[in-house]
């Protein structure tokens, strides 16, 4: 069971109750910003209205290894209202957004319709944000309802209150930033499908229980215009675990606490120097360094150096453990000049990461991953027709038993003006090839596999209000079968 909790559900009903909650959302929103869904107050002549759609739809299919086709018609739907100024009295203090999607498979069997296990790929309902802004006076800042929080630990997602306080007058102003609610990126509230507690299938994590998961976090900082900038940050997490019987307390807690501090500082008009370092709490350890500088030297050219310090942490809820979950550290150099005379940028970057089997960051490295990139932008006339040409070539070795192997990648696009300021004719191809690390445990075929992507696509505007997009895409590879795939966007921007 999900949670060790006898409850059935009526899953035919779950359509229902999720566009309950979001008109539940809608309303409370704008009783909360002051306003009706039909018109804005009359005295309110400084409120603007932004409503934005976005429509997309996919359709694939591939065969399977057992020689039946596995198809896939999705079709997501996003809705963006925001609305400025509610006080009408062109101040700005009153703000309010509201953004949600809808997606769907409409190809998904009628009986995985009524699968628990695929209640997230028909009919599933996502509310990105939904919050209010306030700002009683010029100093304080106050944003309650589902929005995101940044500060030198990153951005979390949340649904609660956070507030900015500036202090002092001139160019120097201190700043402190708060911020509770609960956590959303664990996936626990009305829009999850593991809240509905589905017995025998854990959706998420088995040993989480319903209670939520709280997020606090305190921010303070000083800046100088915008030359210099320092911030601390601190955070505390908590949620409610329930781990099988004999393990442990039936109300035991797993709690998080982080610190970071992030810098800039601008010595010259001409150079940048930024600094950020977090580190957390439960490994102990610093899980993110980063240090780089930028110098411009001259009109057209441009220099930057850094030096990159990553220690992920296993999180038991995320896919990305899949992806660089290898602790190490890099250095990088990168070049980039303009070509005025020729409408072209290049860049060159270099770029080495060290792997080490031991902690000890002071010694020689075991293991490194060099690599290098070019890449080149430039505007060109094609066919009497304004085009825009994009390529890049990468490439990365490595040493004797690195945990990564070589890998190669060519990414070009070309993006042509087919009538001026309406319709964009674009082409992109990919290959990606890669061997397998040094001693690494893979199957006969599988020390190299290649990938390669195709597409064409159109983006036209239909008026001032809609862009409509189209896209065809070919994708085979050494690990997928060979498909393709057809996507369609529309999108809708009305300023009422």
């Amino acid at each position: 069971m999900a949670s060790g909790r006898q409850r059935s559900t009526c899953w035919p009903c779950l359509a229902t109750l999720r566009a309950t909650h979001t008109l539940l959302w809608i309303a409370t929103l704008l009783a909360t910003a002051g306003v009706t869904p039909l018109r804005a107050p009359a005295d309110a002549h400084a409120t603007t209205y932004q409503v934005r759609t976005q429509s997309r739809a996919r359709a694939t299919q591939h065969l399977r290894a057992d020689r039946r086709w596995e198809a896939s018609r999705t079709w997501t739907q996003a809705l963006h209202l925001s609305a400025h100024d509610l006080m009408g009295d062109r101040t700005g203090r009153l703000n309010a957004r509201l953004s949600f999607r809808y997606f769907s498979d409409a190809a998904l069997s009628p009986e995985l319709r009524e699968d628990p296990r695929a209640v997230d790929r028909f009919n599933d309902l996502t509310l990105d944000l939904a919050y209010v802004d306030w700002r009683p006076f010029e100093a304080l800042q106050l944003r309650a309802g589902r929005h995101w929080a940044g500060s030198a630990l990153g951005v979390v997602d949340l649904d609660g209150l956070s507030a900015e306080l500036e202090l002092g007058e001139g160019p120097t102003r201190q700043m402190v930033r708060a911020w509770a609610g609960r956590q959303v990126d664990h996936r626990l509230g009305p829009f999850d499908p593991a809240t509905f507690d589905v017995q025998g299938v854990p959706l998420n994590d088995p040993y989480a229980s319903r209670a939520q998961s709280t997020l606090m976090g305190v921010a303070l900082g000083v800046r100088h215009r915008r030359l210099h900038r320092v911030e601390v940050a601190a955070s505390r997490s908590a949620r409610a675990i329930a781990p099988p019987e004999g393990w442990g307390s039936t109300d035991a807690r797993q709690i998080e606490h982080r610190f970071g501090m992030s810098a800039l500082i601008t010595p010259a008009r001409s150079l940048n120097l930024s600094a950020l370092l977090t580190f957390h709490g439960p490994a102990r350890a610093f899980d993110r360094a980063l240090l780089q500088g930028a110098l411009a030297a001259g009109k057209t050219t441009t220099v930057s150096v850094g030096l990159d310090h990553r220690l992920p942490i296993f999180d038991a809820a995320s896919i990305f453990n899949l992806f660089g979950a290898s602790p190490r550290q890099s250095a990088y150099l990168s070049v980039m000049r303009a070509l005025p005379a020729a409408q072209t940028s290049l860049e060159v970057r270099a770029w080495a990461r060290a792997y080490r089997d031991a902690g000890d960051l002071l010694s020689l490295p075991d293991h490194l991953a060099p690599g290098a990139a070019l890449g080149a932008h430039t505007r060109l006339r094609l066919f009497e027709r304004d085009a825009r040409l994009s390529a890049q070539f990468s490439y990365q070795t490595h040493t004797e038993g690195a945990p990564t192997g070589d890998q190669l990648l060519v990414d070009a696009s070309l993006r042509v003006a087919a009538t001026p300021r309406r319709l964009w004719l674009t082409a992109r191809h990919l290959t990606l090839y890669t061997t397998g690390a040094s001693g690494s445990r893979v199957g006969p075929g599988d020390e190299h596999r290649l990938a390669l992507s195709t597409s064409l696509g159109a983006e036209v505007g239909l008026g001032a209000l809609a862009r409509l997009a189209l896209l065809a895409e070919h994708r085979q590879g050494s690990a997928l079968p060979s498909h393709a795939l057809l996507y369609a966007n529309l999108t809708l921007e009305l300023w009422p």
